[in-house]
């Protein structure tokens, strides 16, 4: 579907500078709007798909590591393990050395 839009001026101009800070067109930028507050069909229409928002990065970010954290052998996990221990120690003993509060007081 092709559809036009007149924009006023200022709009037109965030438009553009924002599709900008994305590096995409403004078109592809707009279309990005769109997709992202559109709400979805839910009134049974087998017309059109339902539009889905893309995924937040951070929670993309969150799931990944997950997915690494679930795919880890045992070994792994005791290494992993091992590794924050040592670190929580050594900030903890940086800190207490210098008179500072600890940021992690709890095993």
């Amino acid at each position: 579907m092709t559809l036009i839009l007149d924009l006023p001026p200022d709009v037109e101009a965030q438009l553009a500078a924002r599709a900008t800070e994305q590096g995409v067109e403004p078109t592809t930028y707009a279309l990005q709007l769109l997709r992202a507050h559109l709400p979805p069909m839910g009134n049974g229409s087998a017309t059109a798909p339902a539009v889905e928002a893309p995924e937040d990065p951070t929670l993309a970010l969150l799931r990944q590591w997950e997915r690494e954290r679930d795919a880890m052998t045992p070994e792994e996990r005791t290494e992993a393990a091992t590794e924050w221990e040592t670190f929580r120690n050594n900030i903890n003993a940086t800190r207490a050395a210098a008179g500072a509060r600890l940021l992690y007081p709890y095993p």
